[in-house]
């Protein structure tokens, strides 16, 4: 092997001897190389380069991961395991023959979950980001003809955060495959984007420059001699030309269509070449409209820029600049008969939920891939890799899109991954297996804590579906996963009971694994009776639904009302949504709990959340109107009261109106908001779908009242 490497050229290089004929690695290096060895073994060499770049040093594992699947399992886990103890910028790459999902591979038989979990599971573990690639995207084939062709993408770079952070010109390109069964791949520090041809596109938006018209005019009257066909074609190519040269050059200078001069920094070329994705990602929420510039800004984050462009009325001219502040309204809304004249009406349509940020403040610039709008390099990631994540995992999408407590769904994603701290896990790293602390009757594992566990089997048995969950059994911790979610029981269930039935399963599951902890950590042992109820009000107080207002979870009655009456006067609040329509219910009762008022708005909104919080704002603004200095407002969004308490927005698409709500707090410093369980707001519940089914946006009349008050 020696020979080999130094024919080619390299200065030095460590070998790892083959197992017989299997195995055996090399790496080598050429003159000028700071390599530091640091161990190695049948499936890795791992090392350290000093002074790379002037960068800090890192840590490199050069892998080939074992082809039996039966040995990668525990490869992955220990690798992981060492890689957290790690304090330098890392990265790892070679072969390792793991995919992360099917859109990976091409041909052969469809690939299960276990193919697929130790990769994304070490991802998880350890933080690491797939680098991706340019270039071919399968890394491997078995070079069969083609009904027996397979590829699979199983050579890969990953690094860490902060690897990334040192090397952020770093890529991988993928050679082509010759004279082997692998692609070669090539990890460059600094690699630069190949320029490629995009083909001549007229935008429309151009004619609203009045010298758009002169630039054609120009190019139309050139002299051509020939035929009129060519003399046709030629002066289309010239119009085409100059229109290229003065989008270029002239129209709307600014940052975001301004030439790179040629002697621009590197910095410079870097922000320059970033500018269409920053356009696209960024976001400006409107305040005052200074900031934003209603040509060349983004401020409507449910479009795209090109969507934007060209939602303009096509008639319309071009000026030099026009900003937004010149269409809002002193109430803070668009002025949307003005914009009229600017904007297409589909898209005059889709501003109805439009609403400016409080009180004259500054507009906003947000990232809108980062729930909190603040922009990171790892937001900024996610947003460059977010379309290269393949087939999306329809399980986990419905853990997602549940309307589950988000502790709750965080807790249903561990559990389909494998990786909640029981069973296996704790093997893996104690090096010993663990009892099950609430029996002691079998080993630790989701799969007897869930279903077979005395505690468990008394809970399924005694809930209303009388469950014999011990003869339930599973092959992985997504099945479990899966039958949680979507339940199937011996006799046959209606849909409504199915649905009921998944939301007892889901947070039963997690008051078992709560109760687990517990047990451990502090020696309490609860009862069926007392798991039970734990349950059944979690299942209660949780929103399953996903329409707010709408239904209640189950068929289990509603807790008659226990509520303290905390203020003079008390206002409950509660929001029906379908769609983007809203219906806020709002009921005043006095200190002795009688009824003062009650009255319904219909509005449009962008999500429940936002209604929620627009139901709490017009609460307050009727406390304001009647003078109530003394008010308690109670709301069954835990969001919104929590964001009130604690004065910071949860979510940038709702920053507006969660101004308004802090506002509308400062004024009102008497008026406290509160949370209380869905099961003690069923009246204010029962006003807004009550609305919601009549269209009804008015003051109750007391017979309304009375026969719907009554009826709870």
């Amino acid at each position: 092997m020696e020979s080999i490497w130094r024919r080619l050229g390299f200065f030095s290089a460590f070998i790892v001897d083959p197992v017989g004929s299997a195995g055996g690695l090399c790496l080598c290096w050429k003159a000028g190389i700071d390599v530091g060895m640091l161990h190695s073994d049948q499936s890795k060499i791992v090392v350290r380069f000093n002074d790379t770049l002037g960068c800090v040093d890192w840590i490199c594992y050069f892998v080939y991961a074992p082809p039996v699947r039966s040995d990668r399992k525990m490869f992955w886990e220990n690798l992981a395991l060492e890689m957290a103890g790690l304090d330098k910028p890392w990265t790892l790459i070679g072969d390792l023959n793991s995919i992360l999902n099917q859109g990976e591979k091409f041909g052969g038989t469809s690939g299960s979950h276990g193919d697929f979990e130790d990769l994304s599971n070490f991802l998880l573990m350890t933080g690491g980001v797939d680098l991706g690639s340019v270039g071919n995207f399968y890394t491997w084939t078995n070079n069969r003809k083609f009904s027996a062709l397979i590829k699979e993408r199983l050579d890969r770079v990953i690094g860490d955060p902060k690897w990334i952070l040192s090397f952020p010109k770093a890529g991988v390109k993928v050679l082509t495959i010759r004279d082997s069964d692998h692609a070669p791949m090539l990890l460059d520090l600094y690699l630069e984007n190949d320029s490629t041809h995009r083909p001549f596109r007229y935008l429309e938006v151009w004619i609203r420059d009045p010298s758009c018209y002169d630039v054609v005019k120009e190019a139309w009257t050139a002299v051509v001699r020939g035929c009129f066909s060519f003399q046709l074609i030629s002066k289309l190519h010239r119009t085409k030309r100059a229109l290229a040269k003065w989008n270029k050059e002239f129209f709307g200078i600014n940052f975001w269509n301004a030439t790179l001069p040629s002697n621009a920094s590197w910095g410079a070329r870097g922000m320059f070449a970033s500018r269409e994705f920053i356009r696209q990602e960024s976001c400006w929420l409107v305040g005052n409209g200074h900031c934003v510039d209603l040509w060349t800004t983004p401020w409507t984050p449910w479009l795209d820029w090109d969507s934007y462009l060209a939602a303009f009325n096509p008639n319309v001219r071009w000026p030099v600049t026009l900003s937004l502040d010149k269409f809002i309204l002193s109430n803070g809304y668009l002025d949307t008969n003005l914009l009229s004249q600017w904007f297409r009406p589909e898209f005059l349509e889709s501003l109805r939920t439009f609403v400016t940020l409080p009180g004259n403040s500054d507009d906003l610039l947000i990232w809108k891939d980062s729930p909190n709008g603040l922009f990171s390099v790892k937001a900024a990631h996610a947003s460059l890799t977010k379309n290269r994540s393949g087939n999306v995992d329809v399980l986990f999408k419905q853990v997602w899109n549940s309307s589950f407590l988000e502790r709750v769904k965080l807790f249903l994603w561990k559990v389909g991954k494998d990786i909640l701290p029981c069973g296996k896990r704790l093997k893996v790293i104690y090096g010993r297996s663990f009892e099950c602390v609430l029996c002691s009757l079998a080993e630790d594992s989701l799969e007897h804590l869930f279903f077979h566990c005395p505690l468990a089997r008394g809970c399924w048995f005694k809930s209303r579906w009388g469950i014999r969950s011990d003869s339930l059994t599973f092959s992985s911790s997504r099945e479990i996963l899966h039958w949680l979610l979507n339940p199937h029981s011996p006799s046959m269930l209606s849909p409504m009971d199915l649905h009921d039935l998944s939301s007892f399963a889901v947070v039963l599951a997690y008051t078992l694994w709560n109760a687990r902890n517990k047990a451990f950590h502090d020696g309490l042992r609860p009862s069926v009776d007392s798991m039970l109820h734990t349950t059944m009000t979690l299942v209660q107080e949780t929103q399953i639904d996903g329409n707010l207002g709408l239904n209640h979870v189950g068929e289990t009655p509603p807790i008659p009302s226990a509520v303290d009456l905390l203020g003079e006067f008390n206002v409950f609040v509660d929001a029906a949504v379908k769609d983007n329509t809203a219906f806020l219910a709002v009921l005043s009762l006095d200190k002795q709990g009688e009824v003062i008022e009650a009255f319904s708005v219909k509005t449009w909104v962008k999500s429940p959340l936002e209604a929620e919080t627009m139901a709490i704002c017009h609460a307050i603004s009727r406390c304001q109107e009647h003078g109530w200095m003394n008010a308690c407002i109670f709301s069954d969004c835990k969001v919104a009261v929590e964001a009130a308490a604690a004065r910071k927005v949860p979510c940038w698409k709702s920053t507006a109106w969660f101004l308004h709500l802090f506002n509308r707090l400062e004024v009102a410093v008497n008026t406290k908001v509160v949370w209380i369980p869905r099961s003690l707001n069923s009246n204010a519940h029962l006003l807004a779908k009550w609305a919601a089914s009549h269209n009804f946006s008015n003051c109750f009349s007391h017979s309304v009242l009375r026969s719907l008050l009554a009826m709870n």
